[in-house]
Parts: structure tokens; sequence; C-alpha cells
């Protein structure tokens, strides 16, 4: 467990406002400020906090990175907003690429005194996005509804385009269960392929899937694209594109 990070300065003042800027976003206060001292910990205090010291002393040896992490992609955003607003100096690619892996977003600083100060948000409490719309592409074709449910926000908001080329927007998860349950797909066994797939970011992925299946002496034969954004693991928005909704519409009418 590291209690504390001790950084040398050349100038405490100078180095105390760009500290400030960056890590008030993470939960950060000045405890302490000194002539040629300055203390800052995370205002809830934990088993797992870490102090920041920083001391003023005539000669500074800037080497190694210290990180810091961003509970989430907003969180980043604001530390960004922060430094950039301040002038700090960003640099494109952390000093040590393999230290974050490729799933990393990051913002990689220098301080006043070329200290390298990364600030990286890495997703561990959730799949990758692509995997998830997967699951639940899968779980459509399976007639799954348990399965779906699991991977749906409830706050779900689906963007489903309609027989006439437009599109109709659904409030809630129970609305796109009731809709994919009134399709009933169990007996129809729809062939559902993801031909193509793309993690936009970190919290979005859009696959293209091939849909192919009969009913009632009809075949069908189309494709769809899904843009999906998550939230904690599960999707918060649906967005549906059809090749042809007019005649997915009229297979699935009786």
């Amino acid at each position: 467990m590291i209690d504390a990070i001790a950084l040398g300065v050349s100038d405490v003042r100078k180095s105390a406002q760009f500290y400030k800027a960056t890590l008030a976003p993470l939960g950060y206060a000045l405890i302490e400020h000194a002539d040629s001292l300055v203390q800052m910990k995370p205002r809830r205090s934990g088993a797992a906090d870490t102090a920041l010291w920083l001391r003023q002393q005539a000669t500074v040896v800037a080497s190694g990175v210290t990180t810091f992490a961003a509970p989430d992609p907003e969180t980043l955003a604001r530390v960004r907003d922060a430094v950039l607003e301040l002038g700090a100096t960003t640099h494109d690619q952390p000093l040590w690429p393999e230290m974050y892996g490729r799933e990393a977003e990051g913002l990689y600083l220098g301080d006043p005194d070329g200290h390298r100060i990364d600030v990286v948000f890495r997703p561990t409490a959730c799949e990758p996005v692509v995997t998830v719309i997967t699951r639940f592409i899968e779980a459509f074709a399976r007639a799954d509804i348990a399965e779906m449910e699991s991977v749906l926000a409830e706050d779900l908001v689906s963007y489903i385009t309609n027989a006439e080329g437009g599109v109709d927007e659904w409030v809630g998860r129970d609305r796109l269960l009731d809709n994919i349950r009134a399709l009933d797909v169990k007996n129809v066994k729809p062939q559902a392929t993801i031909t193509q797939c793309s993690q936009i970011n970190q919290r979005q992925g859009m696959v293209m899937v091939e849909i192919k299946a009969e009913r009632k002496g009809k075949k069908l034969h189309n494709h769809a694209a899904y843009l999906t954004t998550l939230e904690a693991g599960r999707i918060t928005e649906l967005r549906m594109v059809e090749a042809l909704p007019a005649y997915s519409d009229s297979f699935w009418k009786d």
C-alpha cells in the first residue's frame, strides 16, 4: 500500500496551482500549505488514500511517471478542461504506454518542473462495449428475455426505425422487451449474424447484423445497424437502423 508520493519542485506556489487544478476533479484537496511545503489528500479518507507532498528545493530532477486514476470518462474530461484552462503542458502519448493497456483513456501531463503526471480511466467494472451488444443480439435470436434484461438498463431509451422510415422512441427497458415479445421470436427462431463491429470509445459501440428468418410462408433477409451507449456495463441507449424497415415490418405482422 502506498501512503504518500513526494515530489521536489522549484516553485511550490506554481506547482500547487497546477496540482490543485489537476487533482480537484479527482477529489483531492489542499491540506497543508507552507512556504516550501504542500500536502494534498483525497477529501474522503480511506485505506487506499495516497497523499501527495510537494517540497520546494534548489535542484529538481524530473523522472518517472505518477499516475492518478479517474473513476469515469466524465471526470477525465473535467481534469482536461481544468489543465487546458491553466495552460499546462500536455503530451500525446504516455511515457510508458504498456502501463495502461489498449482500453485506457488518459491525459498525459507535464507539471511546471517536467514531472510526468498521467490521469487515466480504465474500464474495469464493465465489459467491453461490443461484447455487451453481442450478448444482446445473441439473446434476441434465442428469445432469451432474461439475458436481454440483464444487459439493458432499466431507464433504457431506444430509437428504432419504423415502417415509414422514421424513428420511434421507446422509453424504458420494458417497452423494448414488450415489443420483442410481440414478435414471437421464440417460435420464429431468427438467425442473427454479426457481420461487422466497432468499439467507438469506452461507452459506445456499433455492430452490423444480418437477419434471416422464415414465418408463415414468408422469408426475411435484412440488415440492421445497432449503435449503443453503456453505463456500468448496461445499455442505456440503443439506436437501431434497418436497411429495409417496411419489408421487415410486413414480415413480422400477421
